[in-house]
């Protein structure tokens, strides 16, 4: 009977931006191929805005299993990945493998790499171009759905975080191994509007505040007893005369 087992994982940490470094263990080659295709999200107050990742495998002889999660969301908003991870079970070489994943890059010789795009394309994939790299790459697409408040401040910017971690599955000399990579994609959010608005502004010029009737009536009652004063004064003075 097959045995069920977790297997005990080899963590290899790296990061790169687009084909990371070949690794390499007992006798298997991973790659973890990404193109993230923008670095900024636009979403108006109460709307959902989306972003995609690609992921791809040309250059490795084992597919990539791939893990997401938002490791920072801005406050007050809200936002998922599709698709969605779930858990997923392999047989590797005669032992059962349970892990969890939203996607697989299945591995992609450049050979078989299309001249020209396919015009038939499977659900959660795309073909992309890059440099190096001759014909058309199939990509596993997730999609980022992120969605703003409906009282979020217009223009005000945030961060939003996507870790990723690939999981190659082997066996070595002394027995089953997993091997990892983690990478991170960030994103600059800001929240607009799509609707114009244009109204004149006041002139920033020195104006008085506006005065309340009680304000008015005793300025009118101390002007009044200054003429006074002034008339008594006057008065008293040429009588002296």
């Amino acid at each position: 009977m097959t045995d069920r087992i977790t297997f005990s994982v080899i963590a290899l940490l790296a990061f790169a931006s687009l084909f990371s470094p070949l690794l390499r263990a007992e006798g298997g080659e991973y790659n973890f191929g990404t193109m993230q295709a923008e670095k900024f999200i636009a979403v108006e107050p109460g709307k959902t805005a989306e972003a995609k990742l690609y992921f791809f495998n040309v250059n490795g002889n084992r597919d990539t299993h791939v893990s997401l999660a938002l490791s920072e969301i801005p406050n007050g908003f809200t936002a998922e990945l599709i698709p969605a991870v779930h858990n997923a079970s392999y047989n590797i070489s005669g032992i059962v493998v349970e892990t969890q994943e939203n996607l697989v890059a299945k591995v992609t010789p450049r050979s078989t790499l299309p001249k020209q795009k396919p015009e038939s394309v499977p659900e959660g994939v795309e073909y992309v171009t890059m440099g190096g790299v001759e014909g058309f790459v199939p990509a596993q697409v997730v999609t980022i759905r992120l969605t703003a408040p409906a009282d979020a401040p217009l223009w005000s910017t945030y961060k939003l975080r996507v870790s990723a971690v690939a999981g190659w599955f082997d066996v070595g000399s002394t027995g089953p191994i997993s091997v990892k990579q983690v990478r991170e994609f960030i994103y600059e959010v800001r929240v607009v509007t799509k609707e114009y608005s244009e109204k004149p502004v006041e002139n920033n010029g020195f104006q008085l505040p506006p005065l309340d009737a009680w304000v008015l009536s005793t300025i009118a009652l101390v002007a009044l007893v200054i003429v006074l004063l002034a008339y008594f004064f006057v008065f008293a003075k040429k009588r002296k005369k």
